[in-house]
């Protein structure tokens, strides 16, 4: 409807949604036998940093290369360290 209504192509609707990462990894699940009184399990106490990621893409299938939000006041080159090729980040004080 909206397509026949402006004439938009395919290459030029796209969507976009970001979602929040964090730098520390979540506990893993455990196994054990039933019935015990005590599991053992070592938990990070690190807090860590949440990234805002936003994924593009168009109706073609054409993917847009990744953004990164940290939060932070400067950005540094080295944020981007092992990204997809193209990938951008910014800087926000917010996150």
């Amino acid at each position: 409807m909206f397509r026949e209504k402006e004439k938009f192509s395919p290459d030029r609707i796209v969507n976009m949604d970001e979602t929040g990462i964090t730098t520390v990894l979540q506990t893993p699940k455990v196994i054990c036998k039933s019935g015990l009184k005590q599991v053992g399990q070592c938990v990070s106490a690190e807090r860590g940093i949440l990234v805002t990621f936003c994924g593009i893409i168009t109706a073609v299938g054409t993917a847009i290369p990744p953004v990164y939000i940290f939060p932070r006041v400067r950005m540094k080159d080295a944020y981007l360290f092992g990204a997809v090729p193209g990938a951008v980040a910014f800087a926000s004080k917010s996150g």
